[in-house]
């Protein structure tokens, strides 16, 4: 041992430009204090002093009541990292601050312009690697099925189960909604025949047969000039009062008279009680706008006169458009759009 280096630690001169050399070199405190011989409570302090490392910045109340008043925008506008940089900490620093002040949300989606980086980035890494867990081509096993299943079960049967929260119903009426707003959200009646028809020029999916016999009819209507014009599903109705349950309702039939006066039809053959809360909310919500049902009594009474009607009993005569395939060779999969099936419309265009 040196001559400088018996002497005490709190009595031992070393300059400041070494301990300066020796912290850029180590980048830590304490192998500084061991390689000059000081405490490392006194290296600290002194590099603390001359400006070479940062005084302790010790988590405040102030910092506390700044986190609440703006973590849940940061959060839900996806900016996180911005909020750590305005508080001089880190993104996981500050998470594990909010979670503590009840303020963190495992249920928060991003915007719509993270997901599509997000969306963007996980296809590009798909094209040139495997699934990420290994599972491409492959199925679960029953006995995981099961356990899943089982799993389930149990968070529904579970009261306090954010499944069986109210926000959770809402947020599920909301999304709903937005799909039949949409037009992406089309429900078939599962006891009745559905296909796709083209009646007056017009190509539609309809439903059940009642649907593509009364379009039928008012096509020869039409012809005969005793209406103007008729169109399939041309108008939505909005319940906006109404946050849960029905919400909106789309008439089957919109009818132009000759004097361009309308009403709207609605082909019934059997009333459940959706169909009948859709009603009376239309009669609440618009009382202006006239509406026909068109029930088993009214249908076989148009039935009667079938005989004269072109097109009357098409769908049990099985005469139904044959569906359109996807032009990808080696695709049997039906056209969704643009003469592609679904798979390759995303593929494709939704890149």
């Amino acid at each position: 041992m040196t001559k400088a280096n018996s002497k005490p630690a709190w009595n031992r001169k070393v300059d400041d430009d070494v301990l300066v050399e020796s912290y850029v070199r180590l980048q830590n405190v304490w192998k500084v204090a061991e390689e000059v011989g000081l405490c490392g409570q006194t290296v600290h302090a002194r590099l603390t002093r001359i400006g070479k490392i940062n005084r302790m910045n010790y988590w405040t109340e102030k910092d506390d009541e700044f986190l609440l008043a703006n973590y849940a925008e940061y959060r839900d506008d996806w900016r996180l990292s911005d909020l750590s940089k305005i508080m001089g900490r880190t993104e996981q620093f500050i998470s594990r601050k909010a979670g503590r002040l009840g303020l963190t949300d495992i249920h928060t989606s991003p915007p719509k312009r993270v997901r599509v980086v997000q969306g963007e980035k996980k296809r590009k890494w798909l094209e040139n690697n495997d699934h990420p867990r290994g599972m491409l081509g492959k199925k679960h096993t029953e006995e995981t099925k099961n356990k899943y299943s089982e799993m389930s079960k149990k968070r529904w049967k579970d009261p306090s189960s954010y499944l069986n929260s109210e926000e959770y119903r809402q947020k599920q009426s909301d999304t709903m909604s937005k799909l039949q707003a949409s037009g992406k959200l089309n429900n078939n009646y599962s006891r009745a025949k559905s296909g796709w028809f083209v009646i007056g020029g017009k190509k539609h999916f309809y439903r059940s047969s009642w649907e593509v016999d009364i379009a039928s009819y008012y096509e020869f209507l039409k012809t005969k000039k005793e209406i103007k014009e008729w169109e399939y599903e041309a108008d939505v109705f909005w319940f906006d009062k109404i946050k849960r349950g029905v919400r909106s309702y789309k008439p089957d039939f919109k009818i132009t008279n000759n004097d361009d006066s309308v009403y709207y039809v609605e082909v019934k053959g059997w009333m459940d009680a959706k169909s009948k809360t859709k009603i009376k909310r239309m009669a609440i919500y618009y009382p202006s706008v006239k509406l026909e049902i068109i029930d088993q009594n009214r249908y076989y009474a148009i039935r009667k006169n079938a005989s004269i009607i072109p097109g009357w009993g098409a769908m049990d005569m099985g005469l139904k458009i044959e569906e359109k395939k996807c032009k990808i060779d080696g695709c049997e999969n039906k056209s969704h759009c643009k003469d592609v099936c679904r798979k390759h419309y995303y593929k494709i265009y939704k890149k």
